[in-house]
C-alpha cells in the first residue's frame, strides 16, 4: 500500500516521497575516502552487484599492489562504471578496491538502506546519467559527479525498517531463485546427456560397439564409419563488404545462432561490419577460439545474415550429413570442452588444419535423419519446461528488483508488514 500522504521530492528522478521524508545531496552524508593502500596491507575485496566481498585468490590482480584503494568496515563502495551497473555495497571487512570504485564514509544514515537505494533501477539510471564516457557505450561516474545527485532522506528509523524489511524479502526472493536455477541446471544436464548418448551410441543399444579416435574418445556403433571434418565441412569465407545493411546481425549464444536486436542498442558494436561473414541456413558457426572461455563454441544457424569474421563458417555436404546431426554431436563436445586436446597458444586456437582433421563418427544418412527427429521429440518437453524456468527466474529478477525500487523510493508503505 502507499503513504497517506507525499509531497513533491525536488529530486529529478523521483518527482514525489513521502510527506514524511526529506531529500539531500549525497555528498551531506557521504564523505569521500582517498587513501591509497597496498593489497599487501590490506587484502584486495570485489565490489559486485552481491556487494563487497574478499576478492578471490583466482581474480585477475592489479601490477601494482599499492595503486588501491582503502576501505573500513562500514564503508559504502561503488563501481564507477556503467558496464558494473548495480555493483555496490557496505563492507563488512576491513580492506582495498580498485580505483575504478568510489569509496564514501556515510555519517547520519543507515548505510545498509542505501546499500539497496544505490541498486535500485532508478538511481542507477541517474548515477550513470551524471556520468562521463569513456567510449561509445562505457560512463564513469566520479565523485565530484555523484557527490550532487539529491537522493530521499527517510527518518532513519524508516531507514532501518526498510533495510529490514529487504533483507527478508530478497532472502526469500533469492532462495526461490536458487530453487529454480538448480531445477534449470538438473535439466539441461538431461538434455545434455541425452543428445550426448544417441549421437554417440546412437538409436539401437544392441548393435556392435568398437572405439573410434574422435574428440569424445569413447566407442560408437561399429557399423558407423570415422572419417575427417574435413570430408563433409566446406568452409565459408564470404565478406560482407559494404553490403552489411542488406544481411541481419547474428550472434553466437548458448540459446544458438541468434538475430541480434540492433535497434535496442545494447551491446557492443563495430564501427563497421564490413569485415563480417555471411552465413546461410543450415550453416556451422564455430568459435575455435579462447575455447574454455567461451560460453558455447558451435552453432547452426536457420537464418541468412552476417557475423563476427573472427568465427569459422562451415556449409555441409547434405548428401553426406544431416547439419543438425553434426550440430548435435559437437554440442556433445562443447558441453564438455573436449576440444581441449586440439588448441594451441595462449588463445587456445584449434587451427583451421587441425580442425579439419578432427575424426567424426559418420552413421549412415537415413540413422542420422531418425536421431535428429528423436533428438527434437525428446528434447521438445525439456526445453518447455526449461523456458517455463527461465521465465519464472527471469519474472523473480523483474520482481526483486521493482520491490527494492518502490520501497526505498517510499512508492510502497512497509510499516504495516513490519508491525
Amino acid at each position: 500500500m502507499k503513504y497517506s500522504e507525499y509531497k513533491n521530492s525536488g529530486i529529478q528522478w523521483l518527482p514525489t516521497i513521502p510527506v514524511n521524508w526529506d531529500s539531500c545531496k549525497i555528498k551531506s552524508h557521504f564523505r569521500l575516502r582517498s587513501t591509497k593502500v597496498s593489497d599487501q596491507d590490506y587484502p584486495a575485496l570485489s565490489v559486485s552487484k552481491n556487494g563487497v566481498t574478499p576478492q578471490l585468490e583466482t581474480a585477475v590482480k592489479t601490477e601494482n599492489g599499492d595503486n588501491r584503494k582503502l576501505v573500513l568496515k562500514g564503508d559504502f563502495v561503488v563501481n564507477s562504471r556503467s558496464d558494473r551497473k548495480g555493483s555496490c555495497g557496505v563492507s563488512s571487512f576491513d580492506g582495498s578496491v580498485s580505483l575504478i570504485n568510489i569509496v564514501l564514509e556515510p555519517h547520519g544514515v543507515y548505510a545498509p538502506y542505501y546499500h539497496y537505494l544505490f541498486r535500485s533501477n532508478d538511481y542507477v539510471e541517474e548515477f550513470y546519467r551524471n556520468g562521463r564516457g569513456i567510449v561509445a557505450d562505457l560512463w564513469t561516474t566520479r565523485w565530484n559527479e555523484m557527490s550532487s545527485i539529491m537522493i530521499p532522506l527517510p527518518p532513519i528509523e524508516e531507514q532501518i525498517k526498510i533495510a529490514a524489511y529487504l533483507d527478508k524479502e530478497i532472502t526469500l526472493i533469492e532462495s526461490c531463485k536458487c530453487q529454480r536455477e538448480r531445477e534449470l541446471q538438473t535439466l539441461n544436464e538431461l538434455k545434455q546427456a541425452e543428445i550426448a548418448s544417441v549421437v554417440t551410441r546412437g538409436l539401437n543399444p544392441n548393435v556392435p560397439m568398437t572405439y573410434m579416435d574422435t574428440p569424445l574418445q569413447t566407442v560408437h556403433p561399429s557399423h558407423w564409419k570415422r572419417v575427417r571434418n574435413m570430408t563433409f565441412l566446406i568452409e565459408q569465407d564470404e565478406k560482407v563488404g559494404m553490403r552489411s545493411n542488406e544481411y541481419r546481425l547474428l550472434s553466437l549464444t548458448t540459446n544458438g545462432v541468434i538475430i541480434r536486436d540492433v535497434e535496442s542498442g545494447k551491446g557492443k558494436f563495430p564501427k563497421d561490419f564490413e569485415s563480417y561473414k555471411v552465413v546461410e541456413p543450415n550453416e556451422l558457426v564455430f568459435c575455435l577460439f579462447d575455447i574454455d572461455e567461451t560460453p558455447r563454441t558451435v552453432g547452426l544457424s536457420m537464418n541468412n545474415g552476417m557475423i563476427t569474421g573472427a568465427y569459422d563458417i562451415f556449409k555441409v555436404r547434405e548428401d553426406i550429413v544431416n547439419p543438425k546431426f553434426v550440430y548435435a554431436f559437437y554440442l556433445a563436445i562443447d558441453n564438455i570442452k573436449a576440444l581441449r586436446p586440439y588448441y594451441s597458444g595462449l588463445r587456445k586456437v584449434v587451427k583451421h588444419n587441425r580442425f579439419m582433421q578432427i575424426g567424426f563418427p559418420l552413421p549412415p544418412l537415413d540413422e542420422q535423419n531418425a536421431i535428429v527427429e528423436y533428438i527434437e521429440t525428446k528434447t521438445h518437453a525439456i526445453d518447455s519446461m526449461i523456458f517455463s524456468l527461465k521465465d519464472e527466474i527471469d519474472r523473480l529478477s523483474e520482481y526483486k528488483q521493482r520491490l527494492i525500487s518502490d520501497v526505498v523510493t517510499g512508492q510502497v508503505n512497509i510499516q504495516d508488514e513490519l508491525s
